[in-house]
């Protein structure tokens, strides 16, 4: 069984709630695969220096979960997004590197870096149109 993950601009809540029937309606999006608000309050945590605790998870809002939580819907902390925006080309790869190797991750750092940069642009985009970032997952 896979994970998907997509990550998306939407207007408010009740607007990000129409991702799970009509994805397609959402032109600002993202596609990745095994990204939760886990491993993103971790990257959070290493983008700012700081140990990751748990207590960081309250940031992220659930806004819609059905069948036991097979396919849920999570905004996004506007201060995770800015903190990834304001990071430098080195910090971003610096911050790549330690996520990608992160027993959550395991993978590339090019590929960490990678989401780091879109979620990046989403955040970017989000505060220029008054916007927020959401999180769809599917098991």
């Amino acid at each position: 069984m896979g994970l998907l993950a997509d990550i998306y601009l939407a207007n408010d809540d009740a607007d990000a709630l129409q991702y799970d029937s009509a994805p397609q309606r959402f032109t600002d999006r993202l596609q990745y695969g095994t990204i939760t608000e886990l491993q993103l309050s971790m990257l959070w945590a290493i983008a700012q220096g700081v140990k990751w605790e748990a207590k960081s998870l309250r940031q992220f809002v659930n806004v819609f979960h059905t069948d036991d939580g097979e396919r849920l819907i999570t905004r996004l902390p506007v201060p995770l997004l800015t903190d990834l925006a304001a990071l430098t080309p080195e910090q971003a790869s610096a911050v790549a590197e330690k996520w990608a190797a992160s027993a959550e991750m395991r993978c590339k750092p090019a590929d960490a870096r990678s989401i780091i940069e879109g979620l990046a642009v989403c955040g970017r985009k989000a505060a220029d149109t008054k916007q927020n970032v959401y999180l769809w997952n599917c098991v």
